[in-house]
């Protein structure tokens, strides 16, 4: 009996969601008006960008795109989401962030400006490397931040809202 019902457990709907979370992220397809929605429009606002001031980055920035070489974009003017939770999120007090990003255990890093104009911003996914994506301030005041690895290259949008802590 004990072994019938958890395999219904594990074949229920709800086993796929997590305090009701789905397992996998849904691509979003509400971008803001003047959102880029491409990497190459991306990385043409990242390469018009500059390094946020520490009072600029403090506060709270919410993913709100994702492009990639060979991932399936996704945007949403108002906030990425995966059910009722931000896919991802940064709260910064100038330099120094903590994130949460969905899929993985809260972190903090300090934003470090590199030599080619950017902030650095590692982030811990659990595998055997730590990609460190690089960001700017975008003339539409978003934060583009870029990773380019072996896989290629990634883009992730945020916009600054203001949340509960």
């Amino acid at each position: 009996m004990h072994a019938f019902l958890f395999t219904l457990m594990l074949w229920s709907p709800r086993a796929q969601v997590v305090d009701d979370i789905p397992k996998n992220a849904v691509p979003q397809t509400s971008p803001c008006a003047d959102q880029p929605r491409s990497m190459k429009e991306l990385m043409a606002a990242f390469d018009k960008g500059r390094i946020p001031s520490p009072l600029e980055m403090t506060g709270s920035w919410v993913a709100i795109g994702y492009v990639g070489d060979g991932e399936t974009p996704s945007f949403n003017c108002n906030a990425v989401m995966r059910g009722p939770k931000f896919e991802w999120v940064i709260r910064a007090n100038q330099y120094s962030v903590s994130m949460e990003i969905i899929g993985t255990t809260a972190q903090k890093t300090t934003l470090k400006p590199d030599t080619g104009g950017s902030l650095a911003m590692r982030v811990e996914f659990g595998g055997d490397t730590t990609p460190v994506y690089k960001c700017r301030l975008t003339q539409r005041k978003t934060l583009a931040c870029i990773f380019r690895g072996p896989g290629g290259t990634t883009g992730v949008q945020f916009k600054k809202i203001p949340l509960k802590q």
